[in-house]
């Protein structure tokens, strides 16, 4: 089954990865300090859907990247609980 993104800004994150995933550390690096929830849930969503791409090395990437924004996720809502 193919995953779909339905959201704008999700949809441009996810074709930006796919596109420059082997570029994109310093970028991906400035999103987690931006610290974002919103920025965050929209790369989370993206990541997911490049889990499985054919594309050598890019589901590697993403998967380990996910695994970054995960973190970012339960430490942005431990911080909105306290």
């Amino acid at each position: 089954m193919k995953r779909r993104v339905a959201e704008p800004l999700t949809t441009a994150i996810h074709a930006l990865i796919a596109r420059e995933w082997e570029t994109l550390g310093p970028f991906f690096e400035q999103m987690v300090d931006a610290n974002s929830f919103a920025l965050t849930a929209r790369f989370h969503n993206a990541l997911a859907s490049l889990r499985n791409s054919a594309e050598p090395g890019l589901a590697a990437w993403a998967t380990a990247k996910q695994m970054v924004i995960i973190t970012l996720f339960r430490a942005q809502l431990v911080a909105e609980t306290s």
